[in-house]
């Protein structure tokens, strides 16, 4: 995947494209067996690291789709960047 590294990634990210909608995309790869705890170095090397990039944007619903495929919060940083940045709901 080059930079992002993993599909998942990229679609969490937004796929590098502002304005782009990737949620759909992260649902589809999340219902077909993409890892939401999957550790990805070299940017971070404990499981967390898509919620923790989910917590960065403002889409709620990508947050709360890796938490329903069983994302762990424990670890990823996701709540303090959340609060840090006031995306509270």
């Amino acid at each position: 995947m080059g930079h992002a590294g993993d599909p998942l990634g990229f679609a969490v990210g937004g796929g590098n494209v502002p304005g782009r909608d990737t949620t759909g995309l992260v649902r589809y790869l999340l219902e077909n067996g993409a890892d939401p705890n999957k550790i990805h170095p070299p940017h971070f090397d404990v499981p967390g690291y898509f919620l923790y990039q989910a917590s960065k944007r403002e889409g709620v619903e990508k947050v709360e789709l890796l938490l329903k495929h069983g994302a762990q919060i424990s670890g990823s940083g996701a709540v303090q960047h959340a609060v840090e940045y006031g995306r509270l709901n």
